[in-house]
């Protein structure tokens, strides 16, 4: 009795031992297999790194069979804290890791992933691989300076061009050492011929009565030279970053009595009316080139680019071609093809290097001062000129009048309407300084 109740412990003892084995067995595979488990975890991928630009390196993961994606991990140094900064959700595929350091070697290692029962597996680390960015571009080297540009004949020799702005139209960043003073205005004339005269001190606006505004330096700077073939006036950003009110543009109001200066449109049109009654010349308004999508103010300037147009609206319907923009901010031909460009040509998110003048100012301004536009246009499709020595406005415009500020004289007129006699074709607006 007792060697039969040893039996059958003995025998429920080895039933329990199989059990245990056959289990070992199906989830380990048996003695040498691989266990279960692990084979629900991907192997170790392979993948290349290059340099990509000054701030910028590639990576490139090859496919690995059974993966799902990988994690990219990024250090300073090869034994260096080892930082995640892309998970790629894709079999292989290329990542560009942005916002580096220019000539410096960063570090990088990789590891796949497997998606088993929704959760991320992930297999061993890969092998560590370097690349070093590029050297930074330097849009103000010596290779872009004004005396290296050559000369162009063409029909703007000895052309007379004014222009009105403030740090962009200055060149406020053109030396190495963060300070300048030379911008597309001195390549134009260098390239072209042309005779320039350039007014434009940083910080300023279009709007008054702030000091050094576009409208007092205009009347005290270029008010009393010749008249000019050409007229350019930046659109500043100054005037977004410091909140000028902006205004709006009156339809059918053409007397100096309805520009309220101290607004955007009012500025913008009173320029207009100025240039146009003192030398009986249109007015050029260029945009600089569009900044990186963080810049704090974009929204507004885009309002102050709206009201340009409109401008150019009210006023080219009555006067041809009175007001023309160069778009820099939305011309293709000014956009950034990368991050090494936007690098080479801007000195920060406004202002331009020499580069930057150079290869994205003066193409599309001296094109369009060429071709798109010819000198004294309105002139040359009238059988006469607009303002005659015996001016309509009733007063001269060649400064007889004794006025040498800039300032121009009284007119009877104040309700905006045209002396007797004239025709739209024949004067302009009739206004009350």
């Amino acid at each position: 009795m007792q060697i039969m109740r040893k039996r059958g412990i003995m025998t429920k003892s080895i039933s329990i031992v199989m059990v245990m084995v056959t289990g070992f067995v199906m989830l380990f595979g048996g003695i040498g297999a691989q266990p279960a488990f692990a084979a629900s975890k991907p192997g170790v991928p392979t993948f290349l790194v290059e340099k990509y630009g000054s701030t910028e390196i590639k990576v490139t993961i090859k496919k690995l069979k059974g993966a799902n994606g990988y994690r990219i991990y990024r250090a300073k140094s090869k034994t260096g804290k080892y930082k995640s900064v892309k998970i790629l959700a894709k079999t292989k595929g290329t990542y560009i890791d942005k916002g580096l350091k220019a000539s410096t070697k960063y570090y990088y290692k990789v590891k796949a992933y497997k998606k088993v029962s929704g959760k991320k597996k992930y297999g061993k680390f890969s092998a560590v691989k370097w690349a070093k960015t590029k050297a930074a571009p330097n849009g103000n080297a010596s290779k872009y300076d004004v005396k290296n540009i050559k000369y162009q004949a063409s029909d703007l020799k000895d052309k007379r061009a004014y222009f009105l702005g403030s740090s962009v139209t200055k060149g406020m960043y053109t030396k190495s050492d963060g300070s300048g003073d030379v911008s597309f205005v001195e390549m134009l004339e260098k390239k072209y011929g042309m005779e320039v005269r350039k007014s434009a001190v940083n910080g300023t606006t279009l709007v008054t009565p702030t000091a050094n505004n576009y409208i007092a330096r205009l009347q005290r700077e270029l008010g009393s030279l010749d008249a000019p073939d050409y007229f350019v006036c930046q659109l500043s950003t100054n005037d977004a970053t410091k909140a000028s009110p902006l205004g709006s543009i009156k339809a059918g109001k053409f007397s100096k009595a309805d520009f309220d200066t101290e607004t955007v449109a009012g500025a913008i049109e009173y320029i207009t009316w100025y240039v146009q009654r003192k030398w009986n010349c249109p007015v050029i308004f260029y945009v600089p080139t569009k900044p990186k999508s963080t810049w704090t103010y974009q929204s507004r300037y885009l309002k102050m680019i709206d009201i340009l147009y409109k401008a150019q609206l009210k006023w080219n319907d009555s006067y041809e071609d009175q007001i023309q923009i160069i778009d820099l901010w939305n011309d293709p031909k000014a956009k950034y093809k990368s991050t090494d460009d936007r690098l080479l040509c801007m000195y920060n998110t406004l202002h331009p290097t020499k580069a930057g003048y150079l290869l994205k100012y003066v193409p599309i301004i001296g094109d369009f001062l060429l071709t798109k536009y010819k000198a004294r246009v309105i002139q040359s499709l009238l059988d006469e000129p607009l303002v005659t020595e015996e001016t309509v406005l009733g007063e001269p415009v060649d400064g007889s009048d004794g006025s040498t500020d800039g300032t121009l004289s009284d007119d009877t007129s104040t309700d905006g309407t045209l002396p007797s006699g004239t025709t739209p074709d024949e004067a302009v607006p009739a206004v009350t300084p």
